[in-house]
């Protein structure tokens, strides 16, 4: 068996479907059980606010293992950390369709966390395996992943769970996870060809980097942009209730079209970023981003004075 599993581990880069399909779980495993919420909380008979936890903790796990999993991928390897977080997927996303209560469910809901490492490693595998402009290209290509999967997990998580029930859907996780492991052993060799001799000698490169004005513009940059993208997607439903009084199929229409602009915006960075230099590229989607936020206070202003008129 150990002999058949070393014939068909991957030896060389990963296929472009490979690192999307997983980026594409990576995101998928946060919302596509949300219509779920209230079911799990009835048949566990627990307060809805101690099963939102299923998207609070798994979101703060996520937080804290994106930043072990790239000094572990560092010094180990992309591949064994990617591999380790999608069996560990697998085994949580089982543990949920099983658990007997709402406490158990939580304690796998987290665990599914280990995810994570298929939205992350899959950026730092185009780096290690194509020159800076294709690498650029190829990044916004499998971002395109992580605005396509949110806007349609939701519908096939509601339809799963009518058809099925709530637990399909993390039955739905377990084989997703199995088909990614299947793909990342046979498909996705080992780019990290340097790895680092210990820990000790990365963290003694973090001054260094600390100290970089580019490593802060990339990092503010992509901090704002992301972090926009999910106020928009928390917060509209609030808004459109309480003030817009917007029914549920028009909602639905305005939250995919942040996930349609953003998946616009990665199509066109994969498209261009081999002809225009990078920070070009980086500021033309400042502008478009800030230019449409100005333009909607516009409107949101005029219409407000206009009525109070």
């Amino acid at each position: 068996m150990n002999r058949l599993a070393r014939k068909y581990a991957a030896t060389s880069p990963p296929g472009f479907f490979t690192l999307v399909f997983i980026t594409g779980l990576s995101t998928l495993s946060l919302n596509m059980f949300l219509p779920s919420l209230a079911n799990i909380a009835q048949e566990y008979q627990a307060d809805y606010s101690i099963v939102s936890l299923s998207v609070a903790g798994y979101l703060g796990i996520t937080a804290l293992l994106q930043l072990i999993i790239g000094p572990l991928s560092d010094r180990f390897g992309h591949r064994p950390v990617l591999l380790s977080g999608l069996a560990i997927f697998v085994l949580a996303s089982v543990g949920c369709v099983l658990a007997g209560n709402v406490w158990t469910f939580l304690a796998f809901r987290v665990m599914q966390g280990a995810i994570i490492a298929g939205g992350v490693l899959p950026y730092a595998i185009i780096r290690d395996s194509a020159p800076e402009r294709e690498a650029a290209s190829q990044m916004g290509y499998v971002s395109m992943a992580m605005a396509v999967a949110p806007m349609l997990g939701p519908m096939v998580g509601g339809a799963l769970d009518e058809l099925f029930g709530w637990r399909s859907n993390f039955l739905f996780f377990a084989v997703l996870g199995i088909v990614a492991l299947v793909l990342c052993w046979t498909d996705l060799g080992e780019t990290n060809k340097t790895p680092s001799e210990t820990f000790r000698k990365q963290f003694q490169a973090y001054p260094e980097l600390f100290r970089s004005r580019r490593y802060w513009g990339f990092t503010l940059c992509v901090t704002f942009s992301v972090g926009a993208f999910y106020i928009f997607i928390t917060g509209v439903p609030l808004v459109t209730r309480s003030i817009f009084d917007l029914s549920p199929a028009v909602l639905g229409f305005y939250i995919r079209s942040i996930t349609a602009g953003y998946a616009l915006g990665s199509f066109l960075s994969g498209r261009y970023s081999r002809r225009y230099p990078l920070t070009t590229m980086m500021i033309a989607g400042r502008i478009v981003a800030c230019g449409g936020l100005i333009v909607g206070l516009t409107l949101f202003f005029g219409m407000s004075h206009f009525k109070v008129d």
